[in-house]
């Protein structure tokens, strides 16, 4: 249940990430955040709302900096979802 859930926040982060003004706990680094934990932060932007996301890099830091250079080269910058299922994943960018 764990990996789904991960491949569905990682999937999240995907599609429409963007930056967002700091809370004063934060410092902001090219469309990320870091909160006090150091841990990035990426904001995805959605016509239903903002959602962030904590990226453990400690966990996965090659997967966290290469997520991360897509994110600051705008690749997933208008990333559309074709598919939401209720209480379990966001899915998108084939369209």
């Amino acid at each position: 249940m764990k990996n789904y859930i991960l491949f569905g926040i990682l999937l999240l982060a995907l599609f429409g990430c963007a930056s967002q003004q700091p809370a004063s706990n934060t410092q902001q680094t090219n469309g990320t955040q870091s909160i006090a934990s150091g841990n990035p932060v990426v904001v995805l932007e959605t016509s239903k709302g903002n959602i962030e996301i904590e990226l453990y890099a400690d966990k996965a830091p090659m997967t966290v900096n290469n997520f991360l250079m897509y994110v600051n080269e705008h690749f997933y910058d208008g990333t559309v979802f074709h598919r939401v299922m209720d209480g379990f994943m966001i899915q998108g960018g084939g369209f």
